[in-house]
């Protein structure tokens, strides 16, 4: 059975799904790259390129070791000082 076949035996509701995970997973990837490479974090550039899992490993780095954490928020904008002081507590 080829790879087309066995796709066609999806429903929409399924295709939908599968789709909409692996627009999340890119996105996550995106971000996790992005983050990562400017912080110059290369071995957390190398893992999220090399390894597919599903947006799980972009989202732990983004959330636990991104260097710059404290500084900008998930989507890379500068905090102000009032929103570091409540996220350090």
């Amino acid at each position: 059975m080829s790879t087309y076949e066995s796709m066609s035996m999806l429903g929409s509701s399924e295709l939908s799904l599968l789709l909409l995970f692996s627009l999340v997973a890119l996105i996550l990837k995106g971000f996790g790259l992005w983050h990562s490479a400017r912080n110059n974090q290369n071995w957390w550039f190398v893992l999220i390129l090399v390894l597919n899992t599903i947006g799980i490993l972009p989202l732990v780095y983004m959330l636990f070791f991104r260097a710059d954490r404290e500084k900008t928020d998930f989507f890379g904008k500068k905090r102000t000082k009032q929103k570091q002081r409540k996220s350090r507590k």
